[in-house]
């Protein structure tokens, strides 16, 4: 009976020292990945860093932009709207021109 729980208790020795054994690979496995994980995510922070910064040049030199198209955009009506009149001038002075002409005719 005594040589079954000798066998037995190296049976489990073997079965400890085999679980803890992976239990160490795995542990650095883990600690590999997160190694890699925190690289990459360092990667990432970076890119997302230079793109906010590239977003507020863009934003800064934009915004005078559209501000001086929004005043264009506003002259360019009130030049248009300046026009509407003198259009209807030269177009009477036109017609009075052939008014003028078929009565001469």
């Amino acid at each position: 009976m005594d040589i079954v729980l000798y066998i037995l208790g190296a049976i489990v020795l073997v079965a400890l020292l085999w679980f803890i054994a992976t239990a160490v690979r795995t542990l650095n496995t883990a600690n590999v990945f997160f190694a890699d994980s925190k690289v990459i995510l360092d990667g990432i922070k970076s890119d997302i860093n230079q793109m906010t910064t590239d977003v507020a040049i863009i934003r800064t030199h934009s915004v005078p932009i559209l501000v001086n198209i929004a005043d264009i955009t506003k002259h360019v009506s009130g030049i248009t709207e300046g026009l509407a009149p003198r259009v209807e001038a030269i177009y009477e002075t036109v017609d009075d021109t052939l008014n003028v002409v078929r009565g001469a005719l």
